[in-house]
C-alpha cells in the first residue's frame, strides 16, 4: 500500500511537471510573433543608425584629412573598405560609389578621382559642364580611377558621373584663383535584413 502511494505521489508530480512544461512552451508559442517582431524592428533600428554613422563618418574621414587633401581619397576607400567588411560579417551588404574633384589654384587642371566599392566592375562616364567627357571601362570592385579636366579658374562646374550607362548623379564644383578646393560625391547603399537604405550627398571645402 504504502509503495503504492508512492508510485502514485510520483507519478502525479511528473504528471505535474509535464503539464508545467507543456503550459510554458504554449505560452512562449503564443508569444514567438511578438517575439519574433521585437527582433526585427530592434534591428531595423540598428541597421538605419549604423547607416546614418556610416553617412557621417565619411564626412568626418574628409574633415580629418582636411589638411592632407592628397590623402583624401585613400582614407575615404579604407574607411568605406572596413565598413563593408564588418557589413559582410553581419550578413549585411554595403555598397559605395565615391567621387571627388580638387582644383589647385597653381593650375588649370582639374583632378578628378572615382572609386567603385559596388561589388562588381563598373564603366564610368564623366562629363564636365556638357563640354567635357572622359570615360573607363572595366574599374574592377575595390579599384579607383583618376582623369584630368581643363578648367578655367574662378569658374564653377558641374561634374556629371555615370557608370554602366545609366545616370548616378551631378557634383558641384567651385574653383578659386587664389585657394585650392575639394568637392565629394557619396553614394551609399546598405541593403538590410529588412529595409534597404540609400543615401547620395556631396560636400565641398575650400582647402588651406
Amino acid at each position: 500500500m504504502g509503495i503504492e502511494l508512492k508510485n502514485k505521489g510520483q507519478m502525479f508530480l511528473i504528471s505535474s511537471i509535464i503539464i508545467i512544461v507543456i503550459l510554458v512552451i504554449l505560452k512562449a508559442s503564443a508569444n514567438l510573433p511578438n517575439i519574433i517582431e521585437e527582433k526585427k524592428q530592434l534591428e531595423s533600428r540598428f541597421e538605419d543608425e549604423f547607416f546614418t554613422n556610416i553617412a557621417n563618418c565619411l564626412l568626418e574621414v574628409t574633415e580629418i584629412s582636411y589638411h592632407q587633401p592628397e590623402n583624401i581619397t585613400r582614407n575615404i576607400f579604407d574607411f568605406a573598405n572596413f565598413t563593408r567588411k564588418t557589413m559582410n560579417e553581419r550578413l549585411l551588404t554595403f555598397n559605395f560609389l565615391y567621387l571627388n574633384a580638387i582644383t589647385s589654384y597653381s593650375s588649370s587642371k582639374m583632378n578628378v578621382t572615382v572609386v567603385n566599392l559596388l561589388n562588381k566592375p563598373i564603366n564610368v562616364t564623366l562629363t564636365l559642364n556638357d563640354s567635357q567627357s572622359d570615360s573607363m571601362n572595366n574599374i574592377n570592385d575595390s579599384t579607383s580611377w583618376n582623369t584630368n579636366f581643363n578648367i578655367n579658374l574662378g569658374n564653377d562646374y558641374i561634374l556629371t558621373i555615370s557608370y554602366n550607362n545609366q545616370f548616378e548623379g551631378n557634383l558641384t564644383v567651385v574653383t578659386k584663383t587664389t585657394k585650392n578646393t575639394y568637392s565629394g560625391f557619396f553614394d551609399i547603399l546598405l541593403i538590410g535584413s529588412e529595409v534597404t537604405y540609400k543615401d547620395k550627398f556631396q560636400k565641398s571645402y575650400t582647402l588651406p
